[in-house]
């Protein structure tokens, strides 16, 4: 697997980790996440295959919406830490 300047591939471990877990509680359980050879995170569930960037706007558009300062906007139950877990990671998605 090529790895992004910077990262090694406990990163990308972890980053996974902090994805599974964000979606776990978000009560998405058919997401599956993945580092393909290219070091590129990849998404995918029965209907559609998401990669990199586009993993980013599915966890941060489409599933928890964020505001200026990467915040939970009000309305979701689930933790800013869970959140604040994946975000240090965001050079990955890019």
């Amino acid at each position: 697997m090529k790895l992004k300047n910077g990262y090694n591939e406990e990163n990308y471990n972890e980053c996974i980790d902090a994805i599974e877990d964000l979606l776990l509680a978000c009560n998405i359980y058919d997401v599956k996440i993945f580092i393909d050879k290219d070091g590129e995170i990849i998404a995918q569930d029965n209907d559609y295959v998401w990669r990199g960037s586009d993993v980013f706007y599915l966890l941060f558009g489409d599933i928890i919406e964020l505001d200026n300062n990467d915040q939970i906007v009000d309305g979701y139950g689930v933790d800013q830490i869970l959140v604040d877990n994946v975000l240090k990671y965001k050079k990955l998605f890019f």
